[in-house]
């Protein structure tokens, strides 16, 4: 009906064309449903533009019983690009398209908070644009209450149609080829793929993951009239998932916060670090325990014969008696220094406890001690041959000396010994040796006559550079919750990754909240909490569907389809076995463990399994709980009645005999009748049952009613299995443990 050649007289037709037509529109008008507008709703205003025109699609998400989001269309918008606007750049285009899309769906949007999502960048920061026009329908859009968020192109198909108007028969991106075949001159007319699926052809996989330059040769090679822009493709490249997490795309993160550790007041904070010293001396000494106070950076250095809780403590308690207590003590995560035995000295001395994240070991304040004493140690047991000496009271005293004499910077050129002693006694803190003087100014030397003068100068010129810090650095940044981030598994550019072929960034990570550097963060798939520096973060962009799956590798995780049955005791956690179905349709036997443990199809399985109610919390609190619940009357069961046994009931608390029994299916759940014959105690909290399949009677506790008794009315499901005198003859390990 199309050709223009076609005949319109219906008496000359030999096929129905207007019952077909008929049939084409009802299928165009049932391709789409809209929704009426539901305000309690999230909505979204998706924009696009072409070279010819702008489109957009309003929808709302509505969320299903199972958590499901489905977009429901509200509205559905259109535009052609007037003359002048055909000419205008990508930029005014793209933002042209958000005005109309919101200024065409006023009606709705005004009142009503929403998102504009656009896979431009740059119009998120449309609010910093000079040019008149974009002002013009900035002062619009002002009057509406929305965010701007980018999204993949790929993700705008949508209106990335709508904005596709037809130009002319044979479109840009069409190819013509010839086909001596064809009937219509020779000139058939193939489309060439979306910029999507060329790129997904030629980039990823077996195309491997090239850079931006490479990917655009492939696609051009394949592809050669198709219009691909250079630019699109280092974008593309840039934001593939997996380039993210396996290289260097040029994303960085947001600059963090310069903290610091200066105390305003004198005995506010120590920092204690360790230094591991090899070969082993004649003393037996192996380690170094480095304490530095926080404002005068004065150090000390104990030798001990390992890193352990006794050297530590008497360390602590050694400085404490010699130079006074002090507020606070800044050391890292380690075990040695979270043991109970140090937090028990800390309470003792009254101090508290200020814990760095782990791998950053300049926040103890420690750090340049360490090198230094480290560089003083190695030059001195060289020069005198004190190599197997190096604790000594000789030697380690010096170097303790040394390191208190020297001015520092941090601190406006004063000397520890002069920030702790004053500047006075601290004349008689000099070896008969030629020190290094102090490059103290000549005005701050006019005001040293006494210890409070020489600390309250050097308290000024330590607010004094720190607020010369904060204000280079500029105002904070922070990461917003619930952005996403990769963590970089090296602290320095040289470390070594797990393996060769392991990704050196982990993640992404949905951020939850910040407090200066430290991001608190949940990894998208197993749902761990980590605290991650703000230095080895970068933004992660791509869609909460690419975030799961490129996590998946950082463990070689797939998505389970479902838990089929287990084998063991629920009792044992290391003897379980779970039969686990995964996308693909791959089943395996995986033993129970924190991974498989945290995922929702587990939770799900067990919640709905009364059997592994052991597993439904940590083992210490189902203790305490199967002692409560055996104090609760049973109220499910009374004598002269009849009820159904789990089979696994036998195994008790440590056997597995059940699982060597090979019932022939494994997914049912084998149980045996009961009868009920009388109360074991006036508290209903023991009840004697008798079995007429095995003959024996015994006494079963509220507990062990819960989870192993059902009643006549669910032996109906079909994953129940009644276990019947024939079944003994074919299965001859049916012979329960019993009760002595």
């Amino acid at each position: 009906m199309t050709h223009d050649k076609f005949v319109w007289v219906s008496s000359s037709w030999t096929f129905d064309y207007q019952s077909h037509f008929k049939l084409f529109q009802e299928a165009i008008s049932n391709a789409m449903t809209l929704y009426f507008p539901d305000y309690t709703l999230d909505w979204v205003l998706r924009t696009d533009a072409s070279d010819l025109a702008v489109g957009s699609v309003l929808f709302q998400i509505f969320k299903t019983i199972e958590g499901l989001d489905i977009y429901q269309p509200i509205s559905f918008t259109s535009k052609r690009l007037s003359g002048a606007a055909v000419n205008w750049d990508t930029y005014k285009k793209e933002a042209y398209g958000i005005f109309e899309g919101v200024n065409s769906n006023a009606y709705y949007l005004l009142g009503k908070s929403f998102k504009v999502q656009t896979d431009h960048r740059n119009l998120q920061f449309i609010e910093q644009s000079k040019q008149p026009i974009i002002i013009r329908w900035r002062n619009l859009l002002q009057s509406f209450d929305f965010i701007i968020e980018h999204i993949p192109g790929r993700e705008n198909c949508v209106a990335d149609f709508l904005s596709r108007l037809p130009e002319s028969t044979v479109k840009p991106h069409q190819l013509l080829v010839l086909d001596n075949n064809s009937q219509t001159g020779g000139e058939v007319i193939v489309e060439n793929p979306s910029f999507n699926a060329i790129m997904n052809e030629v980039h990823g996989g077996r195309s491997l993951h090239f850079g931006s330059y490479e990917t655009w040769r492939l696609a051009r090679a394949r592809y050669p009239t198709a219009k691909i822009s250079l630019l699109l493709v280092q974008t593309y490249v840039k934001e593939c998932p997996m380039c993210q997490k396996t290289r260097d795309t040029g994303i960085r993160g947001l600059k963090s916060q310069t903290l610091n550790l200066k105390p305003d007041t004198y005995r506010r904070s120590i920092g204690i670090d360790h230094v591991t010293v090899t070969p082993m001396d004649k003393n037996g000494n192996t380690c170094a325990i480095t304490i530095v106070e926080h404002f005068s950076h004065f150090p000390q250095i104990y030798a001990a014969p390992t890193y352990d809780v006794i050297p530590l403590a008497t360390a602590i308690f050694k400085h404490a008696c010699t130079f006074g207590m002090f507020e606070q003590v800044s050391t890292d995560p380690g075990s040695t220094m979270m043991a109970e035995a140090i937090v028990q000295v800390n309470k003792w001395l009254g101090v508290t406890h200020k814990i760095s994240l782990v791998g950053r070991h300049e926040s103890n304040g420690c750090e340049g001690t360490n090198k230094q004493f480290l560089r003083h140690l190695k030059t001195l047991v060289f020069d005198e041959r004190l190599i197997n000496d190096w604790s000594g009271d000789t030697v380690l005293p010096l170097i303790n000396f040394s390191l208190a004499s020297y001015p520092t910077s941090e601190t406006g050129g004063f000397t520890p010994f002069q920030l702790k002693y004053g500047t006075i006694d601290a004349t008689y803190f000099h070896l008969p040796t030629q020190s290094p003087q102090a490059n103290a100014a000549a005005l701050l030397l006019a005001f040293d006559n006494n210890l409070k003068t020489v600390r309250e100068l050097s308290l000024q010129f330590q607010q004094k550079l720190v607020n010369e810090r904060k204000k280079a650095d500029g105002p904070n940044q922070c990461y917003e919750s619930g952005d996403l981030l990769l963590w970089n598994r090296r602290e320095n550019p040289g470390d070594m990754l797990p393996s060769k072929l392991s990704p050196p960034f982990l993640g992404p990570y949905r951020v939850v909240k910040q407090h200066k550097n430290d991001i608190t963060c949940v990894h998208v798939v197993s749902n761990d909490v980590s605290v991650l520096h703000m230095d080895r973060v970068k933004p992660f962009f791509g869609s909460d569907k690419e975030a799961y799956e490129i996590a998946k590798l950082d463990k070689d995780q797939f998505d389970i389809m479902s838990i089929n049955y287990f084998t063991g005791n629920p009792n044992m956690r290391s003897s379980l076995l779970f039969n686990v179905t995964f996308e693909g349709y791959d089943t395996r036997m995986l033993p129970y463990n924190i991974d498989l443990s945290n995922s929702a199809p587990f939770i799900e399985y067990i919640n709905s399994n009364i059997i592994l109610f052991p597993l439904r919390t940590t083992a210490a609190v189902f203790s305490k709980y199967k002692t409560r619940r055996n104090k609760i009357p049973i109220t499910t069961l009374v004598p002269a009645t009849a009820a159904f046994l789990h089979l696994r009931y036998y195994d008790k608390s440590a056997l597995s005999w059940y699982d060597k029994l090979l019932l022939p299916q494994p997914t049912k759940e084998y149980y045996i009748h009961i009868d009920i014959m009388a109360w074991g105690n006036n508290a209903h909290t023991l009840i004697t049952v008798f079995s007429p399949l095995f003959n024996t009677t015994f006494s079963l506790t509220p507990y062990e009613v819960m989870v192993f008794v059902i009643l006549a009315d669910d032996v109906a499901s079909n994953k129940v299995v009644v276990v019947t005198p024939d079944m003994l003859d074919v299965y001859t390990l049916l012979k329960p443990w019993v009760e002595e």
